[in-house]
Parts: structure tokens; sequence; C-alpha cells
């Protein structure tokens, strides 16, 4: 989870800057800025909690699909977006552009956010089985292991 927060730092902060670059002016810095931040965030805050319930995970699938699924989201998504923007926007007439980013960016809001609450359907699950407590079975005691010794 660390090296997700700091590629999709990174990722975040080089994005900024070619956008910064261009000097286009309808280009809202202040939001990406507040993305990029946000995103740091929540990535760190689950690092944190994935540390602490490290001793507890239930089941490492779904640990392992929560990342995977957050780095889709958060890293590949935007990237294959960027990708695809900058290659239609050589091939299409700018009439047709516009139609076509319309429909990319909705494209891409929906695939994020689908990735992204099936990630944490999976953080959920494994934040509910870590803390839930496990049933003694009838007749175990605290101190069942010294009644053998008799």
């Amino acid at each position: 989870m660390l090296v997700l927060t700091v590629i999709c730092t990174a990722y975040f902060l080089m994005l900024i800057i070619a956008l910064r670059d261009t000097g286009h002016p309808s280009i809202n810095y202040r939001g990406l800025l507040f993305e990029g931040i946000m995103a740091m965030l929540l990535l760190c805050a689950e690092s944190i909690l994935y540390w602490v319930i490290r001793k507890r995970i239930f089941s490492l699938a779904w640990t392992i699909m929560h990342v995977v699924m957050m780095y889709l989201s958060m890293v590949l998504v935007p990237l294959v977006y960027f990708f695809l923007v900058t290659q239609f926007s050589r091939i299409q007439p700018p009439d047709q552009y516009a139609q076509t980013i319309k429909k990319m960016m909705l494209a891409r809001y929906i695939t994020f956010w689908s990735l992204f609450i099936v990630a944490h359907v999976f953080l959920a699950l494994n934040i509910i089985r870590a803390f839930t407590f496990k049933e003694q079975k009838a007749g175990e005691g605290l101190l069942d292991e010294f009644s053998e010794i008799h």
C-alpha cells in the first residue's frame, strides 16, 4: 500500500506539472491538487489500517484484491484516460473530439468509482473479520491447557 501511495503521489505531481506547462487557462489546478492530496491521505490511512490489523487479517486474497483494485482505479485508469485523450486529440476533428471526450470522461468516472467501491468492499470485509471475536467452544476455558496436568 505504501508503494501505491508513492506511485499515486508521483503520478499526480507529474500530471499537475505537465498540465501547468501547457498553460491552458481552463484547467483547475486547485482541484487536481486537492484530488492528489486526498488520494495520498486515503492511501496512507489504509496503509496504517493494514499495519494495525496485519496479524488479524482473515484473508490475504481480500487484501490483494483491495490493493490491486485501488491500483487500477487510482493509477491505471487515469493513465489510460490520459493516453487515449492525447491520441484522440491528434486523430479526430475538434467537433467530434468534444463528444468523444465527454464519453471518455463518463467511462473514466464509472470505471474509477466501480473499482473504488468494490475495492473498499474487500477492505470492509477484512476490517469486519479482523475485529470479530472468535467464539469459544463449549467447555473451553481460559486455563484449559493446564487442565491436562494432573
